[in-house]
């Protein structure tokens, strides 16, 4: 007996078709929350003639640019300096932790770009201030983690906490106030 791994793979990755049901069921037997596999559920019809596991690794190859961009916009508002923020940016996608994940094809390379993203909604926060379109993004990126990982919980409890200890000090009450009936919400 001969067995191609590539169809064993799509066999079992692959749906014919969109059905969201069928991934929020495994999800809801599984400790994972159910974002990152709908999205590779998503990827892996629209690019499934690729065949195997490269649809997961486009996937998190995505997921990375998109860090790497935000990774870039966080130095630039921290640092004010394009050459040291092009670095930090070098050093973070050569990173051989962080190409790991993005060759891992799990949740992770998913759960760091909404850890940035909150970083960098919380340096806009501090910097720019809090609108509307601030507290929706706050509210979007926490959702989006939470649904992506469990443990992203803990970094955004301990994001918050800063975050919220830095409004209790520039005593920024009513913003404090929105921003905790936001988090728990």
């Amino acid at each position: 007996i001969k067995i191609n791994a590539k169809e064993c793979f799509d066999e079992y990755f692959y749906a014919k078709g969109l059905n969201v049901k069928n991934v929020w069921n495994n999800q809801k037997n599984d400790v994972h929350p159910p974002l990152y596999y709908l999205l590779f559920h998503i990827s892996g019809l629209m690019i499934h003639h690729l065949g195997g596991m490269k649809s997961g690794i486009i996937l998190n190859g995505i997921f990375h640019s998109c860090s790497i961009l935000i990774i870039y916009s966080i130095l630039r508002r921290l640092i004010y300096r394009t050459d040291l923020s092009l670095i930090g940016c070098g050093l973070f996608a050569l990173m051989p932790a962080v190409l790991g994940n993005v060759i891992f094809i799990r949740m992770y390379t998913l759960l760091s770009l909404f850890a940035l993203l909150l970083a960098l909604c919380m340096i806009d926060g501090m910097q720019k201030g809090m609108d509307t379109k601030f507290w929706i993004r706050l509210g979007m990126v926490s959702l989006g983690g939470i649904l992506t990982h469990y443990y992203f919980i803990i970094y955004l409890f301990y994001s918050c906490v800063m975050y919220g200890l830095w409004l209790l000090i520039a005593k920024k009450w009513k913003q404090l106030g929105v921003f905790f009936s936001i988090i728990c919400a």
